[in-house]
């Protein structure tokens, strides 16, 4: 496997453990939201030395929570199935590496230039697989 292969295949599990720790953070905390790096990293499933510059070798992240639960008008389970997240993740060297990124699907999506810009249409990403 080449270095920039081993590099992506590790960004991708890291991305899965983000899924993951989403998933958990959701069925502990009191609101049941999905939480920012900072509320994750503070409940103790990011280790507190991290950033979002860090936690991904050759990655930096842009992540969003959006808890719909917390507006006035929303609540209950409907407001639970609006809260979502993304996480993406861009590499240091583009054209070397791919951006992936997770989201309340739980699927890890690569970017392709075919799917549009960057941050929109994410769910015509391909999946990785």
């Amino acid at each position: 496997m080449s270095p920039s292969n081993r590099v992506m295949t590790n960004c991708v599990q890291q991305l899965k453990d983000i899924g993951s720790a989403q998933l958990a953070y959701l069925g502990t905390n009191n609101d049941k939201h999905y939480g920012s790096f900072e509320a994750l990293q503070m409940d103790g499933y990011i280790d507190p030395w991290e950033t979002k510059n860090t936690l991904i070798e050759h990655y930096s992240m842009n992540w969003t929570a959006h808890n719909y639960s917390k507006f006035t008008g929303y609540s209950g389970l409907a407001s639970m199935a609006n809260n979502t997240f993304t996480v993406f993740a861009y590499p240091d060297r583009p054209g070397k590496l791919r951006t992936f990124l997770i989201s309340e699907d739980q699927v890890v999506r690569k970017f392709t230039p075919e799917g549009g810009n960057v941050e929109e249409w994410i769910y015509r990403w391909d999946p990785v697989m």
